[in-house]
């Protein structure tokens, strides 16, 4: 609730119109069978004034006051003498003020926004004592001036107490989320069906007769869950403000009994304060979901790339291939056309190749910045044979010193796999180059590689390995806790295995490392395609 000073002049058009409203809506729910002395089966009105006051500040807050002594002169004819009526209003006025006035508290932190669920029970719990202190000093006043029997002192309370929770309890949130999220459900063919559904209830529970069924009153409450699941607090204080319309529209027309009235509204406070909770706990559950979703969105992307500064040196480790490559293909041209004689045919080969390896440094760096950019793959059907030729192909050029062999062993009749052509390459030719490296750098006698692709003991997925008879992964070596970028290697950007993990998790598939043995085993899974476009 807001602070103020004291009313200017531009607040009279708004008092005016709040006690236009206030009045009308006491005069359109007004049932003279069920209201003697005031006391009313719901008091809506009440809810609206406590409404006005909560979105437009204190200053409104002799509207409180002001507003019921207007309804019993305009609506009630004056019932008691003036004096009376003025009395009540103020009792009325001055609790529902020190009710509002402690829920203002700082230390209570209230959000009349009514985002929590703390805040609809804080409100609901301030409010029924401010009723219930209104309740009691209004049917007192009656009795010591003569007007209510004393032996019905504790019946007139319970009953003008009810008619006020109900007031507030539906009108009051119902006006709140008007004047602040102002997103109710739209009109759709399901809204249509649970307005039946409310019109059904209501008829089942009240019927013709307007005496209410009071075994059958829990159908009202699958209206209000059905609301609740499908459009949460919004759609409980819709549902609930019209199911309480059809009910007073029914007992006033059936000409119901107050005892069972009073009986039955009591089950409707109980029925709009669960309905509220189910509502606004189904609204927070989807709200943390989507702040949920879109936290881990972020960290997917955090993930992918932790900075700019990590994505150029990933770049930069991902086109050094490609570029070692264009470099050494140039010299094999120049080399060609300074022959004697000019060996043209091999200057072509070469320059063809030059061309093919730069066009693929430029869709590396395209694949490479939208996967961490949005983790997108542009995911086709692909042979086994075609990857592992294709990336042998291009990790040659980078390798004219190794004297060692590279062998490629792939099982017979392994079905198509669905993967980024570009990027598992890109993998594969890592995992070799760095294979390679690691035998030149131990001085094996014999180095070998040996590149192979099975079916993996994973279902739906192929295994890929580049095993290697080097010194193989230290012990302990842990490729989880080791995606920082720092490389045992003189020239490493320590970025190669932590890249080929993402690049192998973005597909679905797992790397693995043999750490600890003699020999270095890499191997990573890709899943096999189904109903994947062939390239």
């Amino acid at each position: 609730m807001q602070r103020s000073g004291p009313p200017s002049l531009l607040l009279i058009p708004k008092w005016l119109l709040a006690l236009a409203a206030f009045v009308l809506l006491d005069f359109a729910t007004f049932t003279p069978p069920l209201a003697p002395l005031g006391i009313t089966p719901w008091n809506p009105s009440i809810g609206l004034a406590v409404a006005v006051v909560l979105v437009g500040g204190r200053q409104f807050m002799p509207l409180l006051m002001l507003a019921p002594f207007l309804g019993d002169l305009i609506v009630r004819s004056l019932p008691f003498p003036w004096w009376v009526s003025a009395l009540e209003a103020a009792l009325i006025g001055a609790g529902y003020c020190i009710g509002l006035l402690v829920l203002n508290r700082p230390h209570l932190a209230f959000d009349r926004h009514l985002h929590h669920l703390r805040d609809l029970l804080m409100l609901a719990a301030v409010m029924a004592a401010a009723a219930a202190s209104v309740a009691i000093a209004y049917c007192s006043v009656l009795v010591l001036l003569g007007y209510l029997d004393a032996s019905r002192w504790i019946e007139s309370v319970v009953r003008y107490w009810v008619g006020e929770m109900i007031g507030l309890m539906v009108m009051t949130p119902f006006l709140l989320l008007m004047a602040f999220r102002r997103h109710f459900p739209t009109v759709t063919v399901e809204g249509i069906l649970q307005a039946g559904a409310i019109l059904t209830s209501v008829g089942l529970v009240v019927g013709l007769t307007g005496q209410p069924r009071l075994q059958l009153s829990f159908l009202l409450m699958l209206p209000i869950i059905w609301l609740a699941v499908r459009y949460g607090f919004e759609g409980v204080t819709t549902g609930l403000l019209m199911m309480q319309v059809c009910l007073m529209v029914a007992l006033q027309l059936g000409g119901g009994v107050l005892a069972d009235v009073t009986l039955f509204q009591a089950i409707m406070v109980i029925l709009a304060v669960t309905g509220l909770a189910i509502g606004q706990l189904i609204t927070e559950r989807g709200e943390d979901e989507r702040r949920k979703r879109a936290q881990q969105d972020a960290l997917a992307r955090a993930a992918r790339l932790g900075s700019m500064g990590e994505f150029a040196t990933a770049v930069a480790h991902e086109i050094n291939q490609p570029l070692t490559a264009v470099a050494n293909y140039a010299r094999a041209t120049l080399t060609a056309i300074k022959s004697e004689p000019l060996d043209l045919e091999a200057a072509r080969r070469s320059a063809e190749k030059l061309i093919e390896q730069a066009d693929r440094s430029a869709q590396v760096i395209r694949r490479l910045r939208e996967m961490i950019r949005a983790g997108r793959l542009d995911v086709t059907s692909e042979t086994v044979d075609r990857i592992l030729k294709e990336s042998l192909d291009l990790v040659r050029p980078s390798l004219r010193r190794y004297t060692g062999q590279i062998d490629i062993a792939a099982s017979p009749d392994l079905p198509r796999v669905a993967v980024d052509l570009i990027q598992i390459e890109q993998v594969l030719t890592n995992l070799i180059r760095n294979a390679v490296e690691a035998l030149d750098e131990a001085s094996i006698k014999l180095p070998r590689v040996v590149v192979t692709a099975r079916l993996s003991t994973e279902p739906n997925k192929i295994a890929f390995s580049v095993a290697d008879n080097g010194p193989g992964f230290p012990a302990g070596f842990d490729l989880s806790a080791n995606r920082s970028l720092s490389s045992s290697k003189a020239d490493g950007l320590g970025v190669g295995l932590s890249l080929c993990q993402s690049i192998v998790e973005i597909h679905g598939g797992k790397l693995e490392v043999n750490a600890g043995e003699r020999h270095a085993v890499v191997t990573f899974t890709v899943p096999i395609a189904e109903e994947v476009p062939r390239a």
